[in-house]
């Protein structure tokens, strides 16, 4: 045997036990960690509880998140620590689940024996935590209304408390499952912050939205807004814009705030109208402006007085309704204010209740509140279809125009009645017209009216002939909707499909 040969059997067998030891090693590696006996076995399993215990954590704080979120409360107060009193909602709701859960007891443990300086509680976190909610929820709803194809949106603009002009985006879609049925979803997708407040402008800024959501214009079917002019506008609002890029996208205002605009336009009908609910206003300071004013009012009127709604015209009927019915008991209110000396005005506000055109004015009032709040229900409702909003929107167009022929002598009646029961004189007190100066011998003499055919020319005529032009004029879009798609509610065949 050549030493050549030695050498290379010990080469060969050196390589065959470094074989076997990696072999080994490897094989002893694989048993160890199947057996759970590795060096770092105790660090593995710290790790894997961290990560179980942070899991819960962040679930948790999700869940409060959410919780807070879609209550609309307030996350944050003026102070940040944890068991400050006035640490608001958030922390607040962490402080009383830790007292009762076992994960975030721990939590608040490390906390406060300051083992951990990250616990997912601070501001910028919960802002993080918001925004990435807000986008989860908004990818989800993206893509049912990508799944629906067809939708149709709603705008409405309003500034915030900063004075910003904002947009509101609400985009509507049908769904149709398979052993489930139709469903129809609304939801909201957020505030556009916007600056030109133009039809042109608050169009572009839709449709910047739009392309960042990738969505589809021209599978947009319908749109609906208020009745502002910058949306309305039949050549340069929002609704004409969009039109002229879908025409498919047909244009349905708001029939609730139509109805709302209808009492608008008849409360600025003239001074009678807009006077009335300046007696109202005083009438509801006087009493909401001292405690033992409303003690009394309260032990004689079964029914407060109400504020005035700015935005809710419908609304103005509970304002009314006190004096409509209880006008007995809110005059012996102000003989008991005069007798407590606790307000020396209400003698001027009696003597100005106590007069045969505000009784007038009650009962107008109320009569046509009362039809408008009836409507402005029925169309708020989910339930309601074209047809029946064609139908409420007709009755209260013929209950205007049966009320121009009739309500005022009806209303006379009534007051008179009202009248003798509270002991007020059934007459009408002079109106003093201005005289103009005649220039030319050939103008005849002004004419004068009587009274009662003068509150009737300055009130009532023009309060029913706004509203009713109104109807005509804010319904007018809707009344085309409605004949565009009769034939679903009018069709024998439909009907008889259906049932």
């Amino acid at each position: 045997m050549t030493p050549r040969s030695i050498g290379d059997i010990f080469s060969n067998l050196i390589c065959d036990l470094n074989k076997f030891e990696e072999n080994f090693l490897k094989d002893l590696d694989e048993i160890c960690i199947a057996n759970q006996a590795t060096i770092d076995e105790k660090q593995q399993k710290l790790l894997h509880k961290e990560r179980i215990f942070w899991r819960a954590v962040l679930e948790r704080i999700l869940d409060i998140t959410l919780f807070l979120s879609a209550r609309n409360l307030a996350f944050r107060g003026s102070d940040t620590a944890i068991g400050s009193k006035s640490n608001e909602n958030f922390l607040g709701v962490f402080e009383l689940l830790a007292k009762y859960d076992t994960v975030l007891n721990e939590l608040m443990q490390r906390i406060q024996d300051k083992e951990t300086k990250e616990h997912y509680l601070s501001n910028d976190t919960q802002n993080e935590l918001i925004r990435l909610l807000a986008r989860e929820i908004e990818s989800k709803n993206l893509s049912k209304v990508k799944k629906a194809k067809y939708y149709s949106i709603i705008l409405d603009c309003t500034p915030d408390v900063l004075h910003k002009e904002q947009i509101s985006i609400i985009l509507r879609s049908v769904t149709c499952t398979h052993g489930v049925g139709i469903n129809i979803y609304e939801n909201f997708f957020g505030y556009l912050t916007v600056n030109d407040t133009t039809g042109k402008g608050l169009f572009n800024a839709f449709l910047n939205q739009a392309k960042n959501w990738d969505l589809n214009i021209l599978d947009c079917r319908g749109q609906s807004y208020d009745n502002g002019a910058n949306m309305k506008g039949k050549v340069k609002g929002v609704q004409a814009r969009f039109l002229e890029m879908n025409p498919k996208a047909l244009y349905v205002p708001c029939a609730n705030h139509s109805l709302n605009l209808v009492i608008v336009d008849g409360a600025l009908s003239s001074i009678s109208a807009i006077s009335f609910f300046g007696v109202l206003s005083r009438l509801y300071t006087l009493f909401s402006s001292s405690p033992p004013r409303w003690e009394i009012l309260k032990s004689c009127v079964a029914i407060s007085v109400k504020p005035q709604s700015d935005t809710r015209w419908e609304s103005r009927i509970n304002g009314v309704k006190p004096l409509r019915f209880y006008l007995k008991e809110i005059l012996e209110t102000f003989e008991k204010l005069e007798e407590h000396a606790l307000e020396k005005r209400v003698r001027s506000l009696t003597e100005y209740i106590r007069t045969q055109p505000f009784l007038l004015s009650v009962i107008i009032w109320y009569d046509v509140l009362f039809q408008i709040k009836k409507s402005s229900k029925l169309l708020q409702s989910s339930a309601t279809s074209l047809d029946i909003l064609a139908s409420e929107i007709n009755a209260t167009k013929a209950f205007l125009y049966e009320y121009r022929e009739n309500g005022f002598s009806d209303a006379r009646v009534k007051a008179s009645e009202i009248a003798e029961v509270l002991g007020i004189e059934k007459v009408f007190s002079m109106v003093r017209s201005r005289k103009k100066k005649s220039i030319y011998s050939y103008e005849s003499a002004d004419h004068t009216w009587q009274p009662e055919h003068q509150y009737k020319a300055d009130f009532f005529l023009p309060l029913i002939d706004m509203s009713i032009a109104s109807v005509k004029e804010l319904f007018e879009q809707i009344s085309i909707v409605t004949k565009l798609y009769d034939f679903l509610y009018q069709s024998e065949s439909l009907i008889k499909a259906s049932c």
